[in-house]
């Protein structure tokens, strides 16, 4: 039997979430205080898991390992004129891929270097 096309067909999850925001102080909020409350613990947890996990592995290996990966980005960059090249500044056993950023000086290579907001700081490596 043929369907009528003539009625607006039902979405599996509505186009807008608006309907799901709650307003706070500090402006809109999607989903309930128990969902964001889950969510912060699990981040909060999963960042000291992956942490130690980096930390776990010795100084030569993530050396050796960010090597292996500024000799890939060697061959996968094209380095051209205008190229804007822009990386994170690494914490806490984090890949460190700094001096593959300075061996690209090139005089037509924007590099956008992180800056701690304190040297020496915990989130400076030096």
């Amino acid at each position: 039997m043929a369907k009528n096309n003539d009625q607006p067909g039902e979405f599996a999850s509505p186009p807008c979430f608006t309907h799901e925001l709650r307003e706070t102080e500090d402006g809109f909020l999607a989903g309930d205080a128990t969902a964001a409350a889950d969510v912060a613990r699990w981040r909060k947890s999963e960042r000291e898991r992956l942490i130690a996990m980096r930390l776990a592995t010795a100084v030569d290996e993530r050396g050796r390992i960010a090597d292996e990966v500024a000799a890939e980005l060697d061959r996968l960059v094209d380095v051209r004129p205008g190229l804007v090249v822009s990386l994170y500044w690494p914490i806490r056993g984090e890949l460190n891929l700094l001096p593959w950023m300075r061996s690209l000086n090139e005089p037509c290579l924007s590099g956008c270097y992180p800056r701690p907001l304190n040297v020496g700081c915990a989130h400076s490596p030096e």
